[in-house]
């Protein structure tokens, strides 16, 4: 607030006659100005219609002093600044689905089944096809099923802000090669109460299985042993992979006969026979006409079971000496084997 210096207060002067109290300008009041006391300053009298005559020398009454009221002190009030515009927040991008998708595993056995498992960030929904199909969570596993091919499943996974992402996998089925079955008995004929000696392998089988004389689960390879038998017996094994299957079927056969002969005592021109050495014998499916032989290298051997598949034969025995001079063969004997 500013207070004018020295300021001069305003007194309103009667008649010379008489004195008159100075007059207070309202104005002056309200005014923050101060007047000393005992300064005037003269003004030109005015007339007044209540004006009375002096009857003594007028004086000059000092004026009181006035202490101007305090205005309240207030904030200089600051002009604002033109508006600026407001920045405004960009709209935040949605974060990009990742999906991720393996199969445990990637390649099967055909039969066999594998495992899906998926997971997908920052997705609402997933939707399978290929190979399976249907609403799928965001993440979690799932079993194929018994698979005979390669088989691909796809999965398509997006976000509520629009973004997605598509993986895939395939599962692949090894395919199976074919068998490869040996099947042996040893020996395939015995006599009454004898036993054979199974033997097998079967190469790229998964599975073995034996039937007829004997039963059961079997190994990919092995030997099994008859025990004692007395009648023909037929053995089976069945090998199988998921794609293939062979079968191989053996008999072990009981002799019903055996061949016996009597040595001989002498030689064709009379002399004893005292230097054999052994024997041959012989068969054939027509009498004469031998197709096969076995030579027995003892003297004291006349018995001799035959090992023959199925059929009808014809058999001869005959005799050789140290010199190695054989005899004659003996008449021929007609035998059916079974």
């Amino acid at each position: 607030i500013t207070v004018p210096a020295d300021p001069a207060p305003t007194v309103s002067q009667t008649q010379p006659e008489s004195p008159a109290q100075p007059a207070t300008d309202p104005q002056a009041a309200a005014s923050p100005a101060t007047v000393p006391a005992g300064r005037v300053t003269p003004q030109a009298p005015t007339p007044s219609t209540n004006a009375s005559v002096p009857t003594s020398t007028p004086t000059v009454s000092p004026s009181p002093t006035t202490t101007p009221a305090t205005a309240p002190a207030t904030a200089p009030t600051s002009t604002p600044a033109p508006s600026q515009p407001v920045a405004q927040a960009a709209p935040s991008k949605p974060e990009p689905v990742r999906l991720t998708m393996r199969a445990e595993p990637a390649q099967v056995a055909r039969g066999e089944s594998a495992t899906i498992v998926w997971q997908a960030q920052n997705a609402s929904n997933c939707t399978a096809s290929g190979g399976w199909s249907g609403n799928r969570a965001v993440g979690g596993s799932a079993a194929t099923g018994a698979l005979t091919s390669a088989t691909e499943y796809r999965l398509s996974c997006s976000s509520v802000g629009g973004s997605g992402a598509l993986a895939q996998v395939t599962v692949d089925v090894r395919q199976s090669q074919p068998i490869r079955l040996s099947f042996t008995a040893k020996p395939q004929r015995v006599s009454p109460g004898g036993s054979s000696e199974l033997q097998w392998r079967a190469q790229n089988a998964d599975t073995c299985v034996a039937e007829g004389g004997w039963r059961g689960a079997r190994d990919r390879a092995g030997r099994f042993e008859t025990g004692r038998l007395n009648r023909t017996v037929s053995y089976t094994i069945r090998c199988s992979n998921a794609d293939y299957e062979e079968v191989a079927i053996l008999q072990v056969r009981v002799n019903r006969f055996a061949l016996e002969w009597r040595p001989p005592t002498r030689n064709v021109d009379g002399s004893l026979a005292q230097d054999i050495d052994g024997y041959r014998v012989y068969w054939g499916k027509k009498p004469g006409r031998y197709t096969g032989s076995v030579t027995i290298s003892s003297p004291h051997v006349t018995r001799w079971e035959p090992d023959l598949s199925p059929g009808t034969y014809f058999f001869a025995v005959s005799a050789f000496d140290r010199a190695g001079n054989e005899s004659e063969k003996s008449p021929p004997l007609r035998k059916v084997i079974d």
